[in-house]
Parts: C-alpha cells; structure tokens; sequence
C-alpha cells in the first residue's frame, strides 16, 4: 500500500517503506513531472537524520538521474525548510525530502514540495498516485550517476540564513541579554537556531544536537508530553524560553520561562 496523505507518503521502514517501493514513487514523481512539460529538469533532494534516509536520498537522486533529470543533493541531513527555500529560490521542478517529519522512530517517508516551494497539494500528489506502478522503475547505481555528473552535491545556503533575517530581526534577539533553550529533538533542526543567534549577546544552549535514529525513545514531536527535557533544562538555567522542532525540523513548540508548554497554535497567535 502507498498512499499520499497530509505532505506525503510515510511507511514503516522495511515493510512499506522499501527501496523497492521508494523506487515506484520516484518513478511516478518522474511521470508526474514529464507530463506536465517542466522547461526546468532539476530537482533538490534533502533528508532527515532518520534511519537509512541518506541511502534511500541517494537512490532517488540516481533514479531521477537515470530519468534524464539533473539532482542537487544535499550533502548531510538538513531541515525541511531549507529544501523548500531552494526550490523557490532556483525555480526548480520539484523537490524530494526523505523524512517522517514527527511520526514514530521506525516510520520514514517520501514528502514532494511544489514548484512554489510548498508542499504538493493533493491535485498534484493525486496525480503522483494514478501513475504509481504504471511505469517499471528506471534505476541507476549512485556511482554510475555521480559520474554522470548530474548529480551535484550541495551544502546549506547561506542565502537560506539570509531570507531568515529579511523575515525576522535577528538582531535584536541578539543584542538581547535573553538566555534560550532550543530542542530539535534529536532531528535535523540541529544547531541551526543556535547558529542564527549566535554572535551577539544572547545566549542559547542546544539540547538533543546530536542525531538518534531512536529520538531519545520519543516521538520526535513538539508536544507537552515530549518536551519534559526542554522544560527542566528551561528552569534549571532561568531562560526565558524554550524552543523545540520536530524530526525534519518544520513544526515548532515552545515552552515559556516557568517551562509551561506552547502549542503551535497559541505561537501563531502571539506571532500576529
């Protein structure tokens, strides 16, 4: 069974969420996008830090390879943003992120973002399901498609930092005595809210940094129960707020100075 549900499809690695199976969905995304005439052949590829997601990003990016398409690869697991950014930003064709965002530890998935940079609405995923097995996978070693050079390898860009601070004042936050906690739980957000805030006066410590395909024996998802660590680690240091991602770091949650949570929808709020 694949079926395409909210951004994408998610399986149980291993059960349905094959390199078999990874190879018919790439292969529908390639028959998606010929049939619409893109003048664009390039796609980015992304991952998360979850189990095997870098090998089953380097088996897409040597199918669509084999499909006569040109790949920019990530080169380490990155947030799910950052792909989107670089689809608008280079107008490319699509974008392909191996991720299960905030489902449990032993799930892994196939998310398609949209020319816009968004996620692929369901007139476009539909599309992507009518084809599914409708065409035999053209596969290709990732050897054979790195030498092809077609597939380029690509870092985080600086510009991605860039479109941030045209968004946010990052820095007033910096100039700020303010001490933060943030918790990508063990996903790809990593130290990157770290980053953004470094240089200035405002102290931020990065909890759960490092990558665990298990996330701490949680569901990587910023909800209360999720985020006790958060919590403690807020009122141990008096921080004045705690921030935490979720496994592709694309959904946020917070915590306030006395370690009381913050759902999205009430930062939403404080937000406008």
């Amino acid at each position: 069974m694949i079926k395409f549900g909210t951004d994408g499809w998610r399986a149980v690695i291993a059960e349905d969420f094959t390199f078999q199976n990874v190879a018919i969905v790439t292969q529908a995304l390639v028959d998606y996008l010929n049939s619409e005439n893109f003048p664009n052949k390039t796609l980015v590829v992304g991952y998360d830090r979850r189990f095997l997601s870098d090998c089953f990003a380097s088996q897409v990016a040597a199918q669509l390879v084999a499909n006569d398409f040109q790949v920019l690869l990530f080169d380490e697991a990155v947030p799910t943003p950052m792909v989107s950014f670089e689809v608008k930003a280079q107008s490319l064709a699509a974008g392909v992120v191996i991720t299960a965002s905030h489902n449990p530890p032993e799930f892994n998935g196939f998310k398609v973002k949209a020319p816009f940079g968004g996620s692929a609405p369901p007139e476009i995923t539909q599309q992507i399901e009518v084809r599914l097995g409708q065409t035999p996978p053209k596969l290709m070693s990732f050897a054979d498609a790195i030498a092809t050079g077609k597939i380029k390898a690509i870092q985080p860009s600086i510009n991605y930092g860039r479109h941030i601070a045209d968004l946010v004042d990052l820095e007033q936050i910096k100039a700020s005595t303010a001490k933060i906690v943030v918790d990508p739980m063990h996903g790809s957000g990593g130290r990157w809210v770290e980053h953004l805030l470094s240089g200035g006066k405002c102290q931020v410590t990065t909890i759960r940094a490092n990558q665990d395909a298990y996330f701490g024996g949680v569901n990587p998802e910023p909800l209360a129960h999720h985020l006790e660590l958060l919590s403690e680690s807020v009122r141990k240091i008096s921080a004045l707020l705690g921030l935490a991602t979720d496994g592709d770091a694309d959904r946020v949650g917070a915590v306030d100075e006395n370690g009381k949570f913050i759902n999205s929808h009430q930062i939403v709020a404080i937000l406008l």
